[in-house]
Parts: structure tokens; C-alpha cells; sequence
């Protein structure tokens, strides 16, 4: 005789994740961070609309280390 095996239903659990603010990169002209080029050169733009937000320090903490210019965080 075959022996019924019980399936039990695993509840959906929700996890409370912390995420840290986004924020933009500004530089000393006001301009927005925009993306990279190639070759890795940062590029800003002064049409807001084309800013992309940022998340986690280390990446703002790499920017300014590597960059030439003056920059500046927003938080969102």
C-alpha cells in the first residue's frame, strides 16, 4: 500500500530589509552625475531629469577619491 506523503505550505515570509537613502552626486558647477563613459570618465549633465541616484556610501567615498573635481552628495 502506497503511503500519501503531506505537502505542507510554506508561508510567504516578508523581509524587512534596510535600505540606505539614495542620494545624487553633484559637482562644483551644480551639474548632475549622469553615468559613465567609456574608459570610466564620469559624466554630468545640467538637465536634472538625467540624473541617476546612487545608493550605498562606498560608491560616493570611490567618486570623490578618483575624481579631479569637487563633489558634493544630495540625499533624496
Amino acid at each position: 500500500m502506497k503511503q500519501k506523503l503531506k505537502r505542507r505550505k510554506m508561508g510567504k515570509k516578508k523581509k524587512e530589509v534596510e535600505t540606505e537613502p539614495g542620494y545624487l552626486v553633484l559637482d562644483v558647477y551644480a551639474r548632475v552625475f549622469a553615468g559613465l563613459e567609456k574608459g570610466g570618465e564620469y559624466v554630468f549633465s545640467e538637465n536634472y531629469d538625467e540624473a541617476k541616484p546612487l545608493y550605498g556610501q562606498e560608491k560616493f567615498d570611490f567618486m570623490k577619491r578618483n575624481s579631479y573635481l569637487g563633489l558634493e552628495q544630495m540625499f533624496i
